[in-house]
C-alpha cells in the first residue's frame, strides 16, 4: 500500500509539473510581439510589458471565442496603444 501511495504521488507531482512547462509568457516590446500575441492570444498565460510605453497597430481584436485571452496581463506601470484599425474589421 505504501508503494502504490509514492508511485500516486509521484505521478501527481510530475503532473504539475509538467502544466507548469506548458505555461508561456510573452513580454510585448514591439509590433512583431504584438503581431505573435495576437495571432494566438490562447498560446500565453502571461503578458508582460518589461520594457517601457509600448504602441502597436492592429488590424484584428486580441481573443475570440474561440482563441481567447485567459491569462495575466502586466503591464508594470508602463502603457500598451493599441490603434486598431476598425475599416480591416468589418
Amino acid at each position: 500500500m505504501k508503494r502504490l501511495s509514492f508511485l500516486f504521488f509521484m505521478m501527481m507531482t510530475l503532473g504539475f509539473s509538467t502544466a507548469a512547462w506548458a505555461q508561456q509568457t510573452l513580454v510585448i516590446d514591439s509590433q512583431s510581439d504584438w503581431d505573435l500575441f495576437a495571432s494566438n492570444p490562447s498560446n500565453y498565460t502571461t503578458v508582460n510589458l518589461n520594457t517601457g510605453n509600448v504602441t502597436v497597430s492592429s488590424d484584428k481584436m486580441v481573443g475570440t471565442e474561440s482563441t481567447p485571452f485567459t491569462g495575466t496581463f502586466d503591464g508594470q506601470g508602463h502603457t500598451l496603444n493599441v490603434n486598431i484599425d476598425s475599416h480591416q474589421l468589418c
